[in-house]
């Protein structure tokens, strides 16, 4: 099996990352500060990236080229390939990639649509501070790019694919990604991934699936309320364990099924490995639906503040876990 490549969807999409400055102006820098909590935080979108994509696509020149060979934003996403197992790319392959994949008409609309409310998106980002432990801080750029994944984190920066399918039909769903990749920052300056090597050792399986688990299921939690305040929770197929009961039984039966047929310690073989990647992240989502339904079952419980220690004390978070896949 060829190296597993996981962006937002997939599981290695979250690998430390840190951007390369380039050459590249950023015609359109907007920064967004949270005065309450996380003081200090600071988001600045840049859609500079994007812009240079559909200007080029729409008549290709070498100087436009160049700026985008050179942008701080292409720079994140080689990295962010390089560091989740997709090769020796490089920055001109690279490009030629995500030029190659775009909806020009359609991301041109998005763009449109948030051209003089970079504020908003960078409020949104913001946003994630509510579901991040006090002192926990957000500083970074948010690139709005083409080509690549919906979204991924290369701390201390983000990047959105306005292009994508789901946001040229819902163009408001760029908010709500903000949230959640924002999060993944927050959370990734608290916890360390685990190692990604030798996936087919159980234990270090079963620690991956449980911090990345806990990782996505938080970031879909911290995007509930502002989906539920604005209600558009039905535009994203995650929140759907939040509505129907069913579907949230189907989930907790399924994630434990899974987990515990790794119980019996045996080494995992690539196909395996792949199968049950493949159901955690891009496939069943199981990890960021499960992970999403602990959440709120120690909100529940507990309190916001202590589902926030959790990401401190993981060992809260994955009890909880367990005590909710014994009642499934």
């Amino acid at each position: 099996m060829e190296a597993v490549v996981l962006t937002r969807r997939r599981i290695l999409g979250h690998l430390l990352a840190l951007p390369v400055l380039g050459a590249a102006g950023c015609v359109s820098l907007v920064e967004g500060r949270s005065p309450g909590r996380g003081s200090g935080s600071r988001i600045m979108v840049d859609a500079s990236f994007a812009e240079l994509a559909f200007g080029h696509l729409r008549g290709p020149g070498p100087a436009t080229r160049r700026r985008l060979v050179e942008h701080p934003a292409l720079a994140a996403l080689l990295r962010h390939r390089r560091m989740t197992g997709g090769g020796l790319a490089t920055l001109e392959g690279l490009l030629e990639r995500v030029l190659g994949r775009v909806d020009v008409e359609g991301g041109e609309r998005v763009l449109g649509y948030w051209s003089g409310r970079e504020s908003e998106l960078a409020g949104a980002g913001l946003r994630a501070l509510r579901y991040l432990p006090a002192g926990t801080r957000l500083r970074g750029r948010l690139f709005l790019v083409v080509g690549y994944d919906i979204g991924v984190v290369a701390p201390p920066d983000t990047a959105i694919n306005i292009a994508h399918p789901h946001f040229v039909g819902l163009p408001r769903e760029v908010a709500h990604y903000a949230t959640h990749e924002c999060h993944h920052l927050g959370f990734l300056a608290r916890r360390v991934m685990p190692s990604l090597e030798r996936l087919e050792d159980p234990g270090r399986f079963k620690e991956v699936v449980r911090f990345m688990t806990q990782m996505e299921g938080m970031a879909v939690h911290a995007a509930y309320l502002p989906r539920k305040l604005a209600s558009e929770l039905e535009a994203d197929q995650d929140y759907a364990v939040y509505l129907r009961p069913r579907v949230a039984g189907e989930v907790v039966g399924r994630f434990a099924e899974i987990w515990r047929s790794l119980d019996d310690g045996r080494t995992l073989d690539r196909e395996r490995v792949g199968t049950i990647l493949q159901a955690m992240s891009s496939g069943e989502r199981l990890w960021y639906h499960f992970g999403a339904l602990v959440c709120r079952e120690i909100e529940r419980a507990r309190g916001r503040e202590r589902l926030l220690d959790c990401i401190d004390e993981p060992e809260t978070f994955w009890g909880t876990a367990c005590e909710v896949m014994e009642r499934s």
